[in-house]
């Protein structure tokens, strides 16, 4: 059951605490929590995603996944506005130019854009995503399995400027490895 989600609740929003850094601390010893019993996958991807988008106040949050045979990670769940249409057009193949999409998953290194204008750095961002979605800024968490690309979220802001703080970084970071544990105990 993997389908476009969008949620228009932002922290506050339910009487939740409102301090994004709680709602990260709160998400993964919720995460932690459900990885110790019996969960669905799918489930625990949406929970990264959405500590992602809440904790971290991004505009848009994707979780991408690696087509079965296909050597392409398409979008398949998201949150924030107009994720709809971007899980359809939100598609990319492994192989071709190194762009700051392969490059993330090919090295399993995050990667934060500031500045997705800035000459030096569009020239490395590829023609379907300027075409589909042109964030100002964003950022990419690869997600590997014995070292193979398996899946990928990705995170935008409205605003070009800083996408995370250190801090921030190490949390999305800890999110991620939750999602790859998920993913080896669903293995």
């Amino acid at each position: 059951s993997w389908e476009a989600m969008q949620i228009g609740n932002r922290p506050g929003d339910g009487g939740e605490s409102t301090d994004p850094r709680m709602v990260l601390i709160n998400g993964i010893q919720d995460i932690t929590e459900t990885l110790l019993g019996n969960f669905d996958l799918n489930q625990v991807l949406s929970m990264v995603m959405e500590t992602l988008y809440r904790g971290l106040g991004f505009h848009r949050v994707l979780f991408c996944v690696l087509e079965p045979n296909q050597k392409r990670m398409s979008a398949r769940f998201g949150l924030g506005p107009d994720v709809e249409r971007l899980t359809k057009a939100f598609s990319f193949g492994l192989q071709g130019a190194p762009d700051v999409f392969r490059l993330a998953l090919s090295r399993g290194k995050d990667v934060a854009i500031d500045q997705a204008k800035d000459p030096r750095i569009r020239s490395r961002i590829p023609d379907w995503y300027l075409e589909a979605v042109a964030a100002p800024a964003f950022a990419l968490f690869p997600i590997l399995l014995d070292g193979r690309p398996i899946g990928l979220f990705y995170a935008d802001r409205k605003e070009s400027g800083r996408v995370l703080t250190t801090e921030q970084a190490n949390f999305a970071r800890a999110l991620c490895n939750q999602a790859v544990l998920a993913f080896k105990q669903k293995g």
